[in-house]
């Protein structure tokens, strides 16, 4: 073992560049890692938000079903709002605000006080 320790000499500088290079290396994985972190938590937080406000809709759209009142389909700007009437209820499909994608899609039955939520997805 002592022959081994001797027989390094003049690898100083070596070793040393070799070092600050890992140090290096692994610093800037971490600076990464701690960029990509805070870029999905923003990510997060907007497609929380956006399921909250759909949320809103389907809310609104049960309580005018429990209410016995119009739901306003047109006060929602920000996303397209159906309702059809179905066997022994009703409907309600959010979408985006193109039509492509489906947000929200709640089914109903009965009106008033036997109101009842079948379907509640995305």
């Amino acid at each position: 073992m002592k022959k081994l320790w001797r027989n390094r000499k003049g690898i100083a500088i070596e070793m040393a560049i070799t070092t600050m290079l890992v140090v290096f290396a692994l610093s800037t994985i971490l600076l990464v890692v701690a960029q990509l972190t805070g870029v999905l938590n923003r990510r997060t937080e907007q497609n929380v938000g956006d399921r909250i406000a759909v949320d809103a809709i389907g809310e609104a759209f049960w309580q005018a079903q429990r209410q016995e009142t119009d739901f306003d389909e047109t006060a929602y700007s920000d996303y397209t709002v159906a309702v059809e009437d179905i066997a022994g209820g009703k409907r309600l499909n959010v979408k985006s605000k193109d039509g492509t994608t489906s947000l929200l899609l709640v089914e109903t039955t009965g009106t008033g006080s036997v109101a009842t939520i079948v379907k509640w997805g995305r």
